[in-house]
């Protein structure tokens, strides 16, 4: 399989992004290389309290629990900061 070329783009509406996938063959050759590769990865632009932020996503597959799971890193510490301190308003 080619290596994938990313071009660059710009997110500019609220909860847009974009997510690729790498193929099981990118996945093994990873493993057999002692790596771990997310078999979904990505941008996305989501509005914090601090306003609009990007943020990177990743997501392995799980199959002992039948799921993905993965994590999605905030490029603004700052804001990140903000967003954990921010109290959820009441109901």
């Amino acid at each position: 399989m080619s290596k994938q070329c990313l071009e660059g783009f710009e997110l500019t509406k609220l909860g847009s992004g974009r997510l690729f996938e790498h193929g099981d063959e990118q996945i093994a050759k990873a493993k057999v290389d002692g790596k771990s590769l997310p078999k979904f990865f990505g941008h996305g632009l989501v509005l914090l309290p601090s306003g609009p932020r990007y943020i990177d996503m990743s997501a392995w597959h799980r199959p002992e629990h039948g799921f993905y799971s993965g994590n999605a890193p905030l490029h603004d510490r700052k804001a990140a900061a903000a967003a954990r301190a921010a109290k959820p308003e009441p109901r």
